[in-house]
């Protein structure tokens, strides 16, 4: 899973703000750890005098994901799913692709007769919220 927050404000303002965070889960992941590089909040660290510094292109955490775990091409990455991204690489190191096991596996759990395209997935309650969030006050811009 990949949670991308688009959110954040700027250092001293209640404006939007420049840089995000990005949080991974899952059994794949090379995991238990934080990967960041603090910019500062020195007036000369921020960007344009006001933002958070941006240090990592996204980009190149989702191609890091997509191209270790999904197994996609780079090539295909950098001109088909991210256009014009070619400066920004995936990062390696975020999933385990060495170890077979950690990669996903719907062996065992397939509904029959259908040859292992279709996952059998627990059943769900009807009107529940899986995140366990109220939405009381939550609204879309």
């Amino acid at each position: 899973m990949v949670d991308v927050c688009e959110g954040w404000r700027r250092v001293f303002e209640t404006d939007h703000g420049t840089a995000t965070v990005a949080l991974l889960a899952g059994g794949a992941l090379k995991g238990r750890r934080v990967i960041a590089d603090w910019p500062g909040l020195k007036d000369a660290e921020l960007f344009e005098g006001r933002d958070l510094k941006p240090t990592t292109d996204l980009r190149a955490v989702l191609k890091g994901v997509l191209k270790d775990h999904l197994r996609l091409d780079e090539e295909a990455l950098a001109s088909l799913v991210f256009p014009g991204s070619r400066l920004a690489k995936p990062m390696p190191g975020l999933v385990a692709s060495d170890d077979a096991t950690a990669r996903p596996s719907f062996e065992g759990r397939v509904a029959p007769g259908r040859r292992g395209t279709i996952p059998r997935l627990p059943p769900r309650r009807l009107g529940a919220n899986p995140s366990g969030c109220s939405s009381a006050g939550s609204r879309r811009a």
